[in-house]
């Protein structure tokens, strides 16, 4: 089952996926929002702050934390897809059966 709160919980799944990844700062805030519906339903922009503040590229910042994010049991199911976008943007998509 999905959480009642998607936005909240899809946030603390990437800050708990984030504290894998050495590059990344312990206030991570992955900036999880609704997203344009021609990108997904929702969108975490979060790489870009932490790619400025430690001076790395945020797109590389961004597939690492996806590729972790895509084994955690919550995004590893057919429910959700996520896709890199831009400069370090991940757009989270929900399939119709969720």
């Amino acid at each position: 089952k999905l959480p009642f709160d998607l936005q909240t919980a899809i946030s603390e799944v990437l800050r708990e996926c984030s504290r894998e990844i050495e590059e990344f700062p312990e206030d991570f805030d992955p900036m999880v929002r609704p997203a344009d519906p021609k990108f997904g339903d929702f969108q975490a922009n979060g790489a870009l702050p932490a790619a400025k503040k430690l001076k790395k590229n945020p797109r590389e910042l961004a597939e690492k934390l996806a590729n972790i994010a895509t084994e955690h049991p919550f995004f590893s199911s057919d429910r959700f897809s996520i896709e890199i976008a831009g400069p370090g943007f991940l757009n989270l998509t929900l399939s119709p059966d969720s």
